[in-house]
């Protein structure tokens, strides 16, 4: 499932389908991606920047699903693939759908006349004189459902600090696509606002004009802001995700420490010792409890806050390790890029 895409289609440079074949996904995608760079990516930046989710189905191994990031026309895109058993494969499975979507569906498409502009469903010019929110709304429903075969467009509210952003989701050429806006005040003006910049993404005549990318370089950051939380999830497998997060959450941390410190762990050393102080709870009631983690090679502690259950309180503590080893890899990442 894609979050935002891009309806313009370029070649290869003329490969034929061996070369591509014989690169494989992952490097087609690559290079695929780099043609649409109107300025050179900083050096230090990737063009693909990956992620994954994780879930454990019950009596099954642990499972993969891959998402990409990157830029097209100065645009951030994100791909997610389907559930496979390896990272890998999960890689290459996201690979080959975004490469499905942008060669393969796009290309179809456009192929069809020699003239999009042709069969686009005209808006109403009253609608689009008036520029109201809602009307705007009205104009992005009657676009793609005239135009690229969806069947409905649902909503979906973000909310935070009294400020709202809309997340509309439609399927685009048989793609389940999810566009985001901006955070306005109100959800009727996150609508439009979401609803305009989607009309500009897909090149709408009427709001062609609307916007324009910032391609400059230094407008690139070097990490690709994250989509939101659970974007290619429905509410069941978004629960689903949140619960094998949790489930997982020691582990993670463990591994990451463990790779931190190979070098100076001995053999059978565990990476970390627990302890833990419990409050006293009504009958009936789980206790409160605070954990306090101590690093076996480091003797750094970590002590989390006070929550309900044991376990909640180490995913606490966790958190405390995960937000300093990702300030380790920062000043890591800053030293290299001055030296």
């Amino acid at each position: 499932m894609p979050h935002h895409s891009n309806m313009h289609v370029r070649s290869l440079h003329g490969e034929d389908h061996h070369d591509v074949m014989s690169k494989g996904p992952i490097a087609v995608l690559q290079e695929y991606v780099q043609c649409y760079q109107e300025v050179p990516l900083p050096q230090s930046c990737s063009v693909l920047q990956w992620d994954y989710d994780t879930q454990m189905p019950e009596h099954k191994n642990l499972e993969f699903r891959g998402a990409v990031s990157f830029r097209m026309d100065g645009v951030p895109h994100h791909v997610a693939g389907t559930w496979q058993r390896s990272k890998k494969l999960a890689q290459r499975d996201t690979a080959e759908r975004a490469l499905g979507l942008f060669v393969g569906r796009w290309s179809s498409h456009l192929k069809k006349t020699e003239d999009v502009r042709q069969t686009q469903a005209r808006l109403c010019p009253e609608r689009v004189a008036s520029q109201c929110d809602a009307d705007c709304v009205q104009n992005l429903e009657h676009f793609v459902i005239g135009n690229f075969g969806a069947s409905s467009l649902s909503w979906r509210m973000q909310c935070v600090e009294g400020q709202c952003r809309a997340l509309v989701h439609f399927s685009l050429l048989g793609v389940p696509h999810q566009f985001v806006g901006d955070f306005e005040a109100t959800e009727e003006a996150a609508k439009g606002d979401t609803s305009r910049r989607v009309l500009w993404y897909l090149r709408c005549p009427e709001y062609e004009d609307r916007y324009d990318a910032d391609l400059s370089m230094s407008a690139t950051p070097q990490k690709i802001a994250p989509p939101p939380a659970y974007w290619a999830s429905n509410s069941a497998e978004a629960d689903a995700l949140k619960d094998a997060e949790q489930k997982t959450a020691l582990m993670r941390v463990q591994n990451r420490l463990q790779q931190q410190f190979s070098k100076q762990l001995k053999p059978g050393q565990p990476v970390w010792e627990w302890s833990f102080k419990f409050e006293p709870a009504p009958a009936g009631q789980r206790s409160v409890c605070c954990a306090t983690v101590r690093l076996a090679i480091s003797g750094q502690e970590y002590v989390g806050h006070s929550v309900l259950g044991q376990r909640h309180a180490q995913i606490n503590a966790c958190a405390e390790i995960s937000r300093a080893l990702d300030g380790m890899e920062v000043s890591k990442k800053a030293a290299h890029a001055g030296a």
